[in-house]
């Protein structure tokens, strides 16, 4: 393949992005019809910062500052929560267009480039997670972001430069790549920094390692100065207590689960069989390090929510780089990591046409079907029937009092029982808003509840004070993973009938129980139980 013209790769991503930034912006708010959980999480968090919170040390979450940063940072411009959002995204692609210009000039060759500089923005600017679930959403976006970043630090790592090298600028370059994603999500740090490290080290290149860490010991440093020495402690209080709870084990199914499921085989084929086709076109050190490289692949799909395998899209391009320029000896061989690449890039294909589309689809929405999702907010906006509608799973027999004898009471290994009240066996699968904008009227209005009240949710979202409003709790967590995080500050328990989640209730429930606490029940609704919390000494 060519060499890359740096003029014409420059001009063709920045078209890319400004294509995309006039898709995102034409609509003036934010039109969204998944994951009303997961927005109001991000709005929860954004909203917090503009208030003056700090990440980690006012409220709880096992994700980095920078996850949230750029929407805080042009909320507190004077823009809206969903304009922002945009916005914020926008930035992130525009920060990485340098970067992705500089490694498809130095180490890709031919269309190799383009396709990478265009898969890395799209990452950064698109409106669903991934997979093939066209619905426009923003949950999960650090994750994409994430995967952004990690594809920059491995090419950096993995392929040799294509002319002159330049060792300190390509570990400054990997040292801000790792230390963005410790500030983004360190699921991913954790994962592909030492692949990283050994990849450096078996090619001999010292002065890109020492500039990476250096850099990493730099960003350390930052956050000491920025935040204090309470930054770093309370980012890895919060990791460890999401890590610990009982309740969220990974972030789907199993691993050995997920590595044998018929949808992610190829996956678990190509991480195997790519070091011994690489063995034969005389690429063993190669193979050696996309061995590495695929366990950490394996393990950040497992722990992002859907397990979508976008490495494939970079294992696809590294193999076609690494298939160039092979004797002819080897052609057969050749042929086979060729393929390979194809069946990569074919597989992964649908999910980054969704991500690619995604925009597109932003902008043929029916606005007049969409309206704000909560009080807090008047251009982040869900369609109307999936605000309004509340779709829950309930236990049927329940409801069908002929189906009870086919189970015995002491067999139901979900009834909860507490303070005295068996709470209904039901979860909700839409309508979080609605929930919200109900729940917050019977507080107000049968338990005169004010925006002073502090309130505690037994379960995963914890959004009600938005929609109060109502105060936030200190060292709160937008999204509760069972770890009793805020309790102390809360002046009142409410315990919802239909949870989004029924398990973390459960265990949230549970160490309430334990906690030391006096409860006192002040209303019963068609929604929610809610008592006056009195903390005992343990509380």
């Amino acid at each position: 393949m060519s060499t890359v013209n740096p003029r014409k790769l420059a001009g063709f991503l920045a078209i890319i992005w400004a294509f995309f930034a006039v898709l995102l912006l034409v609509p003036g708010a934010l039109y969204l019809n998944r994951h009303e959980a997961d927005t109001l999480h991000l709005l929860d968090i954004v909203t917090r910062m503009g208030m003056g919170q700090a990440v980690h040390s006012d409220f709880q979450t096992p994700l980095g500052t920078l996850a949230f940063w750029p929407m805080a940072l042009f909320q507190q411009m004077g823009l809206g929560a969903g304009v922002a959002f945009i916005a914020g995204q926008l930035l992130a692609g525009a920060v990485m267009l340098p970067l992705v210009i500089y490694i498809g000039i130095s180490r890709l060759r031919g269309w190799l480039a383009y396709a990478f500089g265009a898969a890395v923005i799209i990452l950064c600017v698109a409106l669903v997670p991934g997979g093939t679930d066209a619905g426009i959403s923003v949950a999960m976006h650090y994750n994409r972001w994430g995967w952004a970043l990690a594809f920059c630090a491995i090419v950096l790592a993995i392929l040799p430069a294509n002319g002159t090298a330049r060792p300190v600028l390509d570990g400054v370059l990997i040292g801000v790549a790792l230390s963005a994603l410790v500030l983004v999500k360190a699921t991913f740090f954790v994962a592909f920094a030492l692949p990283i490290a050994f990849a450096l080290a078996v090619q001999l290149r010292w002065r890109t390692a020492i500039a990476a860490l250096a850099v990493g010991l730099v960003a350390v440093l930052i956050g000491l100065v920025v935040g204090g020495p309470a930054f770093w402690l309370d980012y890895a209080a919060d990791l460890l207590a999401v890590s610990g709870s009982q309740s969220r084990p990974n972030a789907g199914r199993p691993l050995a689960a997920l590595v044998v499921s018929p949808e992610f085989l190829l996956g678990t084929i190509l991480v195997i069989g790519t070091p011994l086709a690489l063995r034969q076109i005389d690429r063993a050190l190669e193979g050696l390090m996309f061995l590495l490289f695929g366990i950490a692949f394996v393990v950040v799909t497992w722990q992002n929510y859907g397990n979508d395998p976008k490495w494939l899209a970079l294992a696809g391009l590294l193999l076609l780089t690494w298939a160039q320029n092979v004797p002819a000896a080897q052609a057969r061989a050749q042929t086979g990591v060729q393929v390979m690449a194809v069946v990569a890039l074919a597989t992964i294909f649908p999910s980054f046409a969704n991500l690619a589309i995604s925009p597109m689809r932003h902008l043929k929405v029916d606005r007049s079907q969409y309206q704000p999702i909560n009080a807090s907010t008047d251009d982040v906006r869900t369609v109307e029937g999936r605000m309004l509608r509340v779709d829950a799973r309930v236990a049927y027999e329940d409801i069908a009092t002929s189906l009870a004898p086919l189970m015995p009471e002491e067999g139901r290994k979900d009834v909860i029982v507490f303070q005295g009240d068996a709470l209904p066996r039901c979860g909700a699968r839409t309508g979080f808003a609605a929930l919200d904008r109900v729940a917050s009227a019977q507080l107000r209005e049968q338990a005169g509840l004010d925006d002073t009240a502090r309130i505690y949710v037994a379960d995963v979202l914890q959004a009600i004070w938005l929609e109060g409003p109502f105060a936030p709790l200190k060292r709160g967590a937008a999204w509760n993973y069972g770890t009793l995080a805020g309790w102390e500050d809360a002046q009142y328990l409410m315990v919802p009938k239909c949870p989004s989640v029924q398990l973390y209730r459960a265990v949230e429930l549970e160490a309430i129980e334990q906690s030391g606490a006096t409860l006192s029940k002040l209303i019963e609704t068609d929604l929610l139980f809610l008592y006056a919390v009195e903390h005992g000494t343990d509380g």
